[in-house]
């Protein structure tokens, strides 16, 4: 019942979490003038209301100018890619903007940031920085918090430990799948 109610919990946050970045891209789809539906992406909870308004509430308190939005990066060096939320300019700074929707920033999203900025740097695409805005969905939370990712300096070795980390685990994976490997 337990495992139940957890993973009943996760599906919601999820859903949450989906509904309000469909939102925000159905804006900023708007705001570069391009092609997006007629009626906004519903918002289909107090607590997907409640982050989406946090959005709106920081975009009056950002100036905030939009030049992409979710947008495809590869990394042909690395050999992966991903969907970045927006590449923005804020106050002079050219960064990735990611929105999270949970209780806090995960250690994960700072590698994705520094991923995500080395994957436009081979596109020729030059970011300054990176910026997470936390929307929590609870009440009696911040109304929104906006952390500044590391420099790519100092995430290019935990980036490059995590990637590597990630494909050895697939290959044993694969490995085990196939059945050429015994217990370990």
């Amino acid at each position: 019942e337990k495992e139940k109610a957890y993973q009943s919990a996760l599906r919601r946050a999820a859903t949450i979490g989906t509904q309000v970045h469909a939102r925000i891209e159905w804006k900023f789809l708007g705001e570069l003038k391009r092609e997006r539906s007629d009626d906004p992406p519903p918002l289909e909870s107090a607590e997907a209301e409640r982050s989406f308004g946090r959005a709106s509430d920081w975009r009056k308190a950002t100036k905030l100018k939009v030049i992409d939005t979710e947008r495809m990066v590869a990394s042909l060096h690395g050999q992966y890619a991903g969907t970045l939320d927006a590449l923005v300019k804020v106050g002079g700074k050219v960064g990735i903007l990611d929105f999270k929707t949970g209780k806090r920033v995960y250690e994960e999203a700072y590698l994705q940031s520094c991923a995500y900025r080395l994957a436009l740097a081979e596109e020729g695409i030059k970011t300054q920085t990176g910026w997470i805005v936390l929307l929590p969905k609870s009440e009696g939370e911040e109304p929104f918090q906006v952390i500044e990712t590391p420099p790519i300096a100092e995430m290019i070795a935990p980036w490059q430990a995590a990637l590597s980390l990630y494909r050895w685990t697939r290959e044993q994976k694969r490995k085990d799948n196939d059945g050429k490997t015994t217990q370990r």
